[in-house]
């Protein structure tokens, strides 16, 4: 037992990582399995030749089951889609992000497309599916489980996936045909992850919100779109403490460009999911780390 607690602690990003995402805990049968699998792992002979556990246990465990389930999925149009309700469970969202990890683009459109026909809404797809897979890639990552680039490649997927299911997403959602508003949406300058801007983006154009995205940009980019342009509010997306400082200094130089004295800075994002004490920290006007919250200031904002 105390080997096998050691081997939990210092591969935290692979094995102790996956039982986390998944949200349950290991069996008999996966405790045997994993200190077989570092007895094993031991007698390799030089650190270089070493398979990292998350290879090793995606390459044996999880993708045969994954591949097998996507074995007969074949490319199905959007408009068969099944309207049966259909609940996401974190088992499957674990799964998808997996396969971001691993697998080519093609193979992952068709795991959500698999989930839409199964009757998973498209609301779905985009506020949990999508949200949840990208909190575990961003956990994975921090774990040390993936590279920086394998996550950013896994999270252009997940934005490619969306992009692709946008008309549908659209057309079922109750789309707004007049403008109430105009919005900024950016990523906090630095920031090297765009999908909090992406979805915002999405969900307030169904809304009826005209929108300004920016995902790469810097601080005195966005004072010069506020010199220019007139906004009814700027959201401001940030998911890493290191540029919690500078977007505190940034957010004063805000008020002052902007042509709306009354623009409204609304903060949000995996920082502060992670770490809920700068909500009180903020020097914006509104902070949040749901979509639907956002939504609903923003809506506020118009009244």
């Amino acid at each position: 037992m105390e080997e096998l607690f050691v081997a939990v602690q210092h591969f935290a990003s692979t094995i102790g990582v996956l039982v986390t995402v998944l949200s349950r805990p290991l069996t008999k049968s996966e405790n045997s399995e994993l200190a077989t699998a570092k007895r094993q792992h031991s007698l390799q002979k030089t650190p270089a030749d070493k398979p990292s556990y998350l290879e090793t246990t995606v390459e044996k465990k999880i993708i045969p089951r994954l591949v097998a389930q996507l074995a007969n999925v074949k490319q199905r149009k959007l408009e068969n889609i099944s309207r049966l309700p259909l609940h996401l469970s974190a088992r499957q969202i674990s799964e998808f992000s997996i396969l971001l990890l691993t697998k080519p683009y093609e193979e992952c459109r068709d795991y959500a497309l698999q989930l839409c026909h199964a009757g998973c809404s498209i609301n779905e797809i985009y506020y949990s599916l999508a949200v949840d897979a990208a909190r575990n890639l961003e956990y994975l990552w921090e774990a040390d489980a993936c590279t920086f680039g394998s996550s950013t490649i896994a999270i252009g997927h997940l934005q490619a996936i969306l992009r692709e299911l946008n008309p549908l997403f659209h057309t079922q959602g109750k789309l707004q045909t007049q403008t109430i508003g105009n919005a900024l949406v950016v990523a906090a300058p630095g920031s090297q992850h765009s999908l909090g801007v992406f979805l915002l983006t999405e969900n307030l154009i169904q809304h009826g919100w005209n929108v300004l995205p920016a995902a790469k940009i810097t601080g005195a980019e966005i004072l010069q779109t506020l010199k220019n342009s007139f906004f009814n509010f700027i959201a401001i997306s940030i998911g890493s403490r290191k540029h919690w400082e500078e977007l505190e200094d940034l957010i004063p130089s805000i008020r002052q460009a902007s042509l709306n004295p009354q623009l409204h800075i609304m903060v949000g994002g995996a920082l502060l999911k992670a770490q809920p004490e700068l909500l009180s920290r903020s020097s914006a006007d509104s902070c949040t780390t749901d979509l639907d919250a956002a939504l609903k200031t923003a809506a506020s904002l118009v009244k």
